[in-house]
């Protein structure tokens, strides 16, 4: 059995908000406390699949007759076209593998020997997986002193739980707090595709030889991770930092949520 032509196309998103807690201003100069989560949107990520080829087989007899010698027999049955689609969703982020499968049944393939005749059934399936890392997504936070122009970044990585965070913010003035470089830790896809074939085999003379089943494993990808397109600037806010010694008038806290899609695709 021989397969052959594309292999097919892989594309996908990660769909959800990344919420930031944090306060507003500060009692003096230092570390500014946050909490980062990634709160997936139900029912907008996916990964989908389409594969398309051809499929081509060939099967051989050895016929021995009662009073005759014997002989071999055979033919390359009928190339058939493949088209298998997948399309998984999912709405959390885990380590949790997701698993989407496709068939296609062909029949009335096979050959004509005259003296031997073989009718072949094909039963394809592909199976997809998917795996997405504890890690959730992870990006960087840039503060930037407004006065002064300075900044400075810190990495960070949100799940779907909450994740505490800080920023060293050691100059009085108004801080610029942003979100960007954003991408997902890491994720795990793989495919397969097996053919379980049933051929119905007669000869001349002999009649009715009976059927052949068997299953087999054409194509097993090897593991690899899907490239998802980075977010460059998903969003920011301010926060005061009051001269040393100043007791500031009122402290707010503030809540920033920002839509955040994730695509991919080869």
């Amino acid at each position: 059995m021989d397969m052959f032509g594309s292999l097919g196309t892989v594309s996908g998103n990660v769909e959800g908000n990344l919420v930031v807690d944090h306060p507003s201003s500060l009692a003096a100069p230092g570390n500014l406390s946050l909490r980062v989560i990634f709160d997936p949107i139900a029912d907008e990520s996916k990964i989908k699949t389409q594969l398309g080829g051809k499929l081509g087989s060939r099967i051989d007899l050895r016929i021995k007759p009662p009073i005759l010698p014997a002989f071999n027999v055979g033919g390359r049955l009928a190339d058939v076209d493949i088209a298998l689609e997948t399309d998984l969703d999912f709405d959390y982020m885990s380590k949790t593998t997701f698993l989407s499968m496709d068939s296609q049944k062909i029949t009335g393939i096979g050959f004509d020997a005259i003296i031997a005749v073989a009718d072949l059934e094909l039963q394809m399936e592909q199976t997809v997986s998917f795996s997405l890392g504890a890690g959730g997504v992870v990006g960087l936070i840039t503060a930037t002193h407004l006065d002064s122009g300075f900044t400075r970044t810190t990495a960070f990585g949100a799940a779907d739980a909450w994740v505490p965070w800080s920023v060293l913010l050691d100059r009085p003035g108004y801080w610029q707090i942003a979100f960007g470089d954003i991408s997902l830790n890491s994720n795990r896809f793989s495919h397969r595709l097996d053919v379980n074939l049933v051929a119905r085999l007669w000869a001349l003379v002999l009649g009715d030889l009976g059927r052949l089943q068997a299953g087999v494993t054409v194509f097993q990808g090897t593991p690899f991770e899907l490239i998802f397109d980075k977010v460059d600037s998903l969003g920011s806010f301010d926060v005061h930092v009051p001269e040393p010694g100043v007791l500031p008038l009122l402290l707010l806290a503030g809540v920033m949520a920002r839509p955040l899609g994730l695509c991919q695709g080869i």
